[in-house]
C-alpha cells in the first residue's frame, strides 16, 4: 500500500491510473479534508476538523470538531470512498483487471450526478439567454427595479443547479450525517458559494430594497463557483484513461462528454459583443 504515497512523484502505470481516478472523485467533493480522505488507503480515516473547519464551526465542541469523516465507516462506507479503497488497493498490486472493475463502480456511481450537473447547466444557460434576448431584469448598468417574480425565479434555477453539485448519498451516509447534522451542515453552509447565495436569498425576501449590483455580483459568484467546480470535474474526467495499461476499461463512460462545454456567457458580455457586432 506505500507504493502508492509515491504515485504523484512517478509516472508508473498504476499510479497514473489510481491518481487520474482519485482526482475525478476528489472534484465532486467541496470540503478539504474529505478529498484529502480519499486519498486515505485506511477505512478507519478521520477527518481533522478543527484544523480546516471553516469560522461558523467555531461554537462546536472539541468532540464535534474531531468527529469521523461520515463517507467513510468500514465496510459500510459511501460507495465512492469504498471503491476508491478497492481501486487503491488493487493499483497497489499491480492487479489492474481488479483496479478497472473498481474503478468503474467508483465511475457509475458517479455518473448520475455528472449528467445532473450537464442538465441544469444547460437549462441554466438558456435562462441566461431568454433573459439576453428579452431583455429581462439583468439590465447591466441600470437599477431600474426588478418584476416582482424576477428574483424568485432566478434563484430557482440557481438552487436547481446548485443542488446538482451536492455528493449523492447512501443510506448509511445518510444516517451518519444525521447523527451530527448541525455540525456537517456548517461545514458547507459557511463555504464562499453557500454564504452567497444566503445573502440573495435574504436579499430576494426584501425585494423593494435590493441593490442590484449588489444581487448581480452575487448572483453571478456563485455561478462562476460552480462553473469552476463543473470545469475541474470535466478536466479530471478528460484524463481518466489516459495512464490506462491495455484497451479494456471496464465500463463504458464517455470521458469526453463535456469537454466541449463553454464558460457561461453573462448579459453584460452578450451585450458587449452584441454592441461589437453592430458597430461592425
Amino acid at each position: 500500500m506505500s507504493s502508492l504515497t509515491e504515485c504523484y512523484k512517478n509516472t508508473e502505470p498504476h499510479c497514473d491510473m489510481w491518481s487520474q481516478l482519485l482526482k475525478y472523485a476528489q472534484s465532486f467533493e467541496r470540503y478539504a479534508p474529505f478529498k484529502q480522505d480519499m486519498a486515505k488507503v485506511n477505512s478507519n480515516s478521520t477527518s481533522n476538523f478543527k484544523k480546516f473547519s471553516h469560522k461558523k464551526t467555531s461554537h462546536l465542541t472539541n468532540h464535534q470538531l474531531r468527529s469521523a469523516n461520515p463517507f467513510i465507516d468500514g465496510q459500510n462506507s459511501h460507495s465512492v470512498e469504498n471503491g476508491l479503497l478497492e481501486a487503491s488497493q488493487a493499483a497497489a498490486a499491480q492487479d489492474f483487471v481488479n483496479f478497472k472493475l473498481h474503478r468503474a463502480t467508483v465511475l457509475h456511481y458517479l455518473e448520475p450526478q455528472y449528467l445532473d450537473m450537464m442538465m441544469q447547466r444547460s437549462v441554466f444557460n438558456r435562462y441566461l439567454g431568454d433573459l439576453s434576448d428579452s431583455g429581462a431584469f439583468f439590465c447591466i448598468g441600470h437599477n431600474d427595479p426588478c418584476g416582482s417574480d424576477d428574483l424568485p425565479l432566478a434563484m430557482v434555477y440557481l438552487e436547481n443547479y446548485s443542488r446538482a453539485f451536492q455528493r449523492h448519498l447512501d443510506i448509511y451516509t445518510r444516517t451518519r450525517m444525521i447523527r451530527q447534522r448541525r455540525t456537517f451542515e456548517s461545514l458547507y453552509s459557511s463555504m464562499p458559494r453557500e454564504e452567497a447565495m444566503n445573502i440573495v436569498y435574504d436579499m430576494v425576501e426584501h425585494g423593494s430594497l435590493v441593490d442590484f449590483g449588489v444581487f448581480w455580483s452575487l448572483f453571478r459568484s456563485v455561478c462562476d463557483d460552480m462553473d469552476t467546480q463543473f470545469f475541474e470535474i470535466v478536466s479530471a474526467r478528460e484524463g481518466l484513461f489516459l495512464g490506462d495499461v491495455g484497451k479494456y476499461k471496464a465500463c463504458s463512460l464517455d470521458a469526453e462528454l463535456g469537454s466541449s462545454q463553454k464558460p457561461m456567457r453573462w448579459l453584460d458580455e452578450m451585450l458587449t459583443s452584441d454592441s461589437d457586432a453592430d458597430s461592425d
